[in-house]
């Protein structure tokens, strides 16, 4: 029987993970609640009094302008610094608390609290941030006020630039906030992490892309790697300790959005390496479809690296795996109506199962796929030629028919379902059983596969 250890751990990472989402959400409608109070009661003061301004009535808007923005930072500053505690204590609880669940340990009765003085100082450029950019929309407010008095505009013209002055401190703060209060989880999380690998040797963390559609491409490439707490992970080829690391260049983060999670290497999770990009995102971004065509290099250089030791003597299996393919909307809806409904959509190989469809035996009976194809496998498994059903063996399993070149048969990849079970069983990957050489006629029975996509 599985662990049911498995599974509470990622269902509290995940549950934390909803919890940061819910405390920006708060943190950014802090932002524009704020700003926007402010921005009525300054249009309130500039439509009162008399439709014609002379200096001293501008120079009293001045006075009032600078006095509500002045507060209207101050306020930011106050509520932004308690929404940055807040960020620091998720960073640590999203280590304890999954611990705690799955194994039964506290880590805040064996660990000290993280160290906060870099919290401290967020705090306070968090404090100077807030009210630097009130600052600096009451120059740009007062700019509009000037060309009143130089009878360039009118008051009704000045009163309807200020929501554009308004709204770009507000875009200004928001970038602030979201960094920041990223940075603070991080910040926690990364310290949390290395104190804790003491009392547990299997801790790792884990890079997780944000899911936004206009991401960088680096970090949504570094999403899935694995690192020991101490090391750094490698974000377009510069290093980096965790998302928001403030030694980091900023071009890697401002408004990043990525997390880092903990992982237990010993325990099996339901995404192995990167975390799968959906079709949808894919034909919303240009982007995605250049980070699928990147991966799909991955395992063609992964695969092929395995197939030279291979053929040298050298290949040892490790228990590395690759996500080469996605099982598609329609194919898991047909799946469900055959009573298979999936835990994944990701379609993994390992090297092992690589190494055994390429083995010398299985190449001498003529069913082996060429190496050049197994190198190809993600690219196969993209774009087959069908995508059939079998329940033959009891347990339920796709095949994937593609055309090799240069084949008369026809190249045929067996992936195991992982179908979603009660809670003695944890959700993980489908995988690629064997990729071989197939006839056709054995292929095209009706009696053995259900074809759900596609025709051979």
């Amino acid at each position: 029987m599985a662990d049911r250890r498995d599974e509470v751990f990622r269902e509290t990472i995940a549950e934390l993970i909803r919890e940061l989402k819910t405390l920006e959400a708060e943190a950014t409608g802090d932002v524009r609640a704020t700003l926007e109070a402010a921005e009525v009661e300054i249009v309130r003061r500039m439509a009162a009094g008399p439709s014609e301004w002379d200096a001293t009535r501008l120079s009293r808007l001045r006075t009032e302008i600078a006095e509500i923005l002045r507060d209207a930072g101050a306020e930011l500053g106050a509520a932004q610094a308690e929404h940055l505690d807040s960020g620091f204590q998720a960073g640590t609880e999203i280590v304890d608390r999954p611990v705690e669940r799955a194994i039964g340990v506290r880590l805040d009765g064996l660990l000290n609290s993280p160290d906060k003085r870099q919290l401290l100082a967020m705090k306070s450029f968090m404090t100077d941030r807030m009210q630097g950019i009130t600052a600096d929309t009451v120059v740009g407010i007062n700019g509009q006020l000037g060309l009143v008095l130089a009878g360039v505009n009118t008051p009704s013209q000045a009163i309807a630039a200020i929501a554009p002055q308004i709204e770009g401190g507000r875009a200004r703060a928001l970038t602030v906030v979201r960094t920041e209060l990223g940075r603070a989880f991080s910040t926690a999380n990364q310290q949390r992490q290395v104190q804790a690998s003491k009392v547990l040797p299997g801790l790792r963390k884990q890079w997780r892309r944000s899911g936004k559609i206009h991401s960088r491409l680096t970090h949504d490439l570094a999403d899935g790697q694995i690192r020991k707490p101490e090391e750094p992970f490698m974000v377009g080829g510069i290093p980096i300790m965790f998302p928001r690391d403030p030694k980091a260049p900023a071009k890697h983060t401002i408004n990043c959005g990525c997390v880092q999670l903990p992982y237990m290497a010993r325990w099996e999770m339901s995404q192995p390496g990167q975390q799968p990009i959906s079709r949808e995102e894919m034909a919303g971004s240009e982007g995605k479809r250049r980070i699928a065509d990147v991966r799909a290099s991955q395992v063609d250089r992964w695969a092929k690296t395995l197939l030279d030791q291979r053929r040298t003597g050298q290949a040892k299996p490790t228990g590395s795996w690759q996500g080469v393919a996605q099982i598609e909307p329609d194919v898991r809806a047909a799946l469900e109506r055959r009573g298979v409904p999936l835990a994944s959509a990701e379609v993994a190989i390992s090297d092992r199962a690589l190494l055994h469809a390429a083995r010398p035996s299985k190449a001498n009976r003529h069913q082996a796929v060429p190496d050049r194809d197994l190198q190809r496998i993600a690219e196969h498994l993209d774009q087959p030629m069908a995508i059939m059903f079998s329940q033959a063996t009891g347990e339920p399993t796709l095949h994937y028919v593609f055309h090799v070149p240069g084949q008369t048969k026809l190249g045929h990849a067996v992936v195991g379902l992982r179908r979603e079970r009660g809670d003695e069983r944890p959700k993980i990957h489908n995988r690629v059983v064997t990729v071989g050489l197939a006839d056709r006629a054995g292929l095209n029975d009706p009696a053995r596969y259900d074809i759900l996509k596609g025709k051979l």
